[in-house]
Formats: structure tokens, sequence, C-alpha cells
């Protein structure tokens, strides 16, 4: 989960501004969904580069949920980009 106050800093700087903090309580944009699932996908890359000397693993990004009230563990008025990662381990290891 990233807070909203992270991913709109996290923007912000994506845009050329200082990464000011403040806090915004409103949905996301289709432009800051789309800004931040380039973030996400460029992170997914970074994952599968950490594991590639161990395993060989695919990462995909199927989708971003910026609907807060799915998890309990925030407060219902919280906007936040939720990331799920599912792992399957019944993939071999390379050479195996």
């Amino acid at each position: 989960q990233i807070s909203n106050t992270i991913t709109f800093l996290l923007i912000e700087r994506l845009l050329g501004g200082f990464g000011s903090a403040f806090d915004i309580s409103r949905d996301f944009t289709e432009i800051e969904t789309s800004l931040m699932k380039g973030v996400l996908e460029k992170m997914a890359g970074f994952l599968k580069e950490a594991w590639m000397n161990y395993l060989e693993i695919n990462v995909l990004l199927e989708g971003i949920d910026t609907n807060a009230r799915v998890s309990q563990a925030i407060s219902p008025d919280d906007v936040v980009i939720m990331v799920t990662i599912e792992v399957d381990p019944g993939c071999p290891a390379p050479g195996h």
C-alpha cells in the first residue's frame, strides 16, 4: 500500500516539482494513476532483476486499485494505491 501523501509527492517529483509535503484527500485522476502504473511497472522490473541470479521469475502488473475501502488496515477516509504481489512457487528454478 502506498499512502496518498507518498503517491502525490512522488507524482510531483516526477513532474518536476520539489516534493513539498502536503496532504490531498481526493481520488486519483487517470493521469496520476497512469503515472503510478509506470512507476510500479518499473519497480516490478527491478524485482525481476533482483531475483535473476536465484531463479527466473516473470513479473506482471495486473492492475491498480485505488479504492481504500478494500483494505481493513486503513482508514475509510484515506485514499491509497494498493499493490498486491502474488507468488507462485510452482515454477522450477532454471537448470533443475
